[in-house]
């Protein structure tokens, strides 16, 4: 397996956004047909993308099989529709509101992405910051990118931790 390259975390302000979604539960090898799935709803309903889709993950792979895996994929929305629960086809409307998050970009295959991960915990907890909410990727690259060069935006939201002192 390929292991792809990793780039610097940096941290940045997202302001609040739109995102049509769809959850699913299972193995996450399912996400690009959950993503096409998506793109077709917003066709359907006259929705305008308006940035990358993005995969949310609820569970640790760690602690949870795949098979039990809960997720859903995001996608931005020009539209600034009020918030819906999921339609019968399982597409939902929310607002992600602004949040500060903790960001790299991998560079690789899918497969090969878990390592990024964790050099973003580790990054995350030695600059004092602590992680408060579920991870993201945003899926920079389009479906016939070369798997070598797929980028992969990975976000964690994240908020300044409490400083201790040692007594």
């Amino acid at each position: 397996m390929e292991s792809g390259s990793i780039g610097s975390v940096t941290v940045r302000e997202e302001p609040a956004r739109t995102v049509a979604y769809l959850r699913r539960q299972g193995p996450y090898a399912g996400i690009p047909d959950a993503i096409q799935e998506l793109m077709k709803h917003l066709t359907r309903n006259r929705l305008t993308p308006a940035g990358a889709p993005t995969g949310v993950f609820f569970t640790d792979p760690q602690k949870v099989p795949e098979a039990q895996a809960r997720w859903e994929v995001q996608m931005p929305i020009a539209e600034h529709n009020p918030d819906e629960e999921p339609e019968g086809d399982g597409v939902g409307i929310r607002t992600i509101h602004a949040r500060t998050v903790a960001v790299l970009v991998h560079t690789g295959p899918y497969d090969a992405v878990a390592p990024a991960y964790g050099h973003a915990v580790r990054w995350i907890d030695q600059h004092g910051y602590k992680v408060v909410g579920v991870p993201e990727e945003a899926y920079l690259s389009g479906p016939d990118t070369p798997p070598e060069t797929i980028k992969t935006e990975i976000r964690f939201p994240v908020a300044k931790a409490p400083i201790s002192y040692a007594t």
